[in-house]
């Protein structure tokens, strides 16, 4: 079962390869009176910007990704440290139960 993402990204693939073979719109088309002269030129940019677009989104969720490994990170440090000092803090309060209950 593919999803609506593959499905665009085909459909994307297509029109990219369509608009690559056909670099011009001739007249004695079906469909070349109803379309601008310059049809081509601007699915090519289109589809530049589009990719662009793709590449500046997959970069934004590599780096979210990151911050998150980081975050993990600094919670693991923080968790170890933690384990390191609880005895030390248990020693130095063992005849202060009331510190020690904080």
């Amino acid at each position: 079962m593919q999803t609506m993402h593959h499905r665009q990204r085909k459909t994307f693939l297509r029109l990219k390869d369509f608009a690559s073979t056909h670099t011009d719109v001739p007249a004695v088309t079906a469909w070349g009176p109803f379309m601008p002269a310059d049809f081509i030129e601007d699915l090519q940019d289109d589809i530049a910007d589009f990719q662009a677009a793709i590449t500046g989104q997959a970069g934004k969720v590599g780096d979210r990704k990151s911050a998150g490994v980081m975050i993990d990170q600094t919670v693991d440090d923080g968790m170890s440290i933690k384990r390191q000092m609880d005895p030390i803090a248990r020693n130095f309060y063992h005849d202060r139960p009331g510190v020690l209950a904080e």
